[in-house]
């Protein structure tokens, strides 16, 4: 069965999408370029944001518009042959961006009758074995091969990709796309006064800590302080829990001081970092930073945000979202785990004894740095495409 027959079976079978209800009355079109960002949830918003800064800083006229299949994202994605062919008359768009794990043949279709460069990012074997329609011969080698370009997640999933019908020459093994990361800069000098200011001082840092993980933090800060004894805990608090951290650390008898009110003195054994400055700051000098609510009703940071300052992850196995970037950290042994309270206060001793830490935050700068150079590519071939159609 040839491409175009699988196809058209299989549309001819029945329309696969539902159609909406009423025709979007979608904004007007912005000027220059759009580029359609397909995609299946919210797990690729942070990578879609990274691009539109990028587009942004380099000056271009380029718009992302994304589209999300559960109904999120700026619209939802059409499925329906009316609805895609009203959404690419209205936003016209230069390219697509697939950012979901797997293809809708009615949509590549419309892309293919329209000569729309499909760009697959993130692609893995194992989500283009969720297309639909794929018990249809020759479905999926045929929406394969009208894709401009894939980026494939791993040398296997490039394999298998290619031995599906994928041209050898536009599948490329990247890893996954770079996410933006939110956070703070530090300047230099206020970076390097502090860091002067503490001196040789031991440090490590808990971030996002919830009122009930801090008897944890404060029994690893006693146990660590008996071979590190100028130990210097940084504790960042989690939204509303700095006055209940305040009150069990006085209770507890340890010498603090928030930041707020100035530097650590020699005897302060816990320094509160109560802006969001202050964490910025403290989580770049930190060694390592245990990542709040892990080990309790899960963690709902970014690891991003801790691992891109080069101080090392520590994390317990509850996590709540940002499931990409704990993939990839996990994937690259970037993340030291722990269970309990004893083994965070081992893993802090052990950390702080070799250096094992700074192992640990190169794994996981590697996984990020990856992201940004594959980001690098995807801008380029965008810019080449929108070129080669005159924008």
């Amino acid at each position: 069965m040839t491409r175009s027959l699988a196809l058209a079976t299989y549309l001819a079978v029945g329309e696969r999408g539902t159609k909406f209800a009423a025709t979007p009355a979608y904004p007007p079109r912005p000027t220059g370029r759009v580029i359609w960002a397909w995609c299946s949830d919210t797990s690729q918003d942070a990578s879609l944001q990274t691009l539109r800064s990028r587009f942004a800083d380099d000056g271009e006229d380029l718009t992302i518009v994304s589209t999300q299949s559960d109904g999120s994202g700026d619209y939802a994605a059409p499925t329906h042959t009316d609805d895609i062919a009203n959404f690419i008359a209205h936003w016209q768009p230069t390219a697509v961006l697939w950012c979901a794990p797997s293809l809708d043949p009615t949509t590549v279709n419309a892309l293919e009758n329209h000569s729309i460069p499909l760009i697959l990012t993130d692609a893995s074997n194992a989500g283009l074995e969720q297309t639909s329609g794929r018990r249809f011969p020759g479905l999926l080698r045929g929406l394969l091969a009208h894709c401009h370009t894939i980026y494939a997640l791993a040398d296997d999933d490039r394999r298998q990709i290619i031995q599906s019908g994928a041209s050898r020459a536009n599948t490329i093994t990247t890893g996954p796309l770079e996410q933006s990361i939110p956070g703070d800069s530090v300047p230099d000098d206020q970076r390097q006064g502090m860091a002067a200011t503490i001196g040789t001082r031991p440090l490590w840092l808990a971030a996002d800590l919830a009122i009930d993980e801090l008897p944890m933090v404060i029994a690893a800060h006693r146990h660590v302080a008996r071979r590190a004894h100028r130990l210097l805990t940084v504790i960042a608090p989690a939204d509303n829990q700095l006055d209940n951290i305040v009150h069990s650390l006085t209770d507890a008898g340890l010498s603090f001081v928030m930041s707020s009110d100035g530097p650590p003195r020699d005897s302060t054994q816990v320094l509160i970092a109560d802006t969001a400055d202050s964490f910025a700051l403290f989580v770049q000098l930190a060694s390592m930073s245990y990542l709040g609510g892990s080990l309790s009703d899960g963690a709902e940071m970014p690891p991003f945000v801790i691992a891109k300052t080069g101080s090392a992850l520590i994390s317990g196995p509850h996590r709540t979202g940002h499931d990409r970037q704990w993939s990839q950290l996990l994937a690259n042994d970037a993340v030291c785990l722990v269970e309990d309270a004893k083994s965070l206060a081992a893993m802090i001793e052990a950390l702080l004894a070799t250096d094992q830490a700074a192992q640990y935050a190169h794994r996981a700068w590697d996984v990020i740095s990856s992201g940004t150079e594959v980001t690098d590519q995807l801008v380029e071939l965008i810019y080449s495409i929108s070129d080669a159609a005159g924008g």
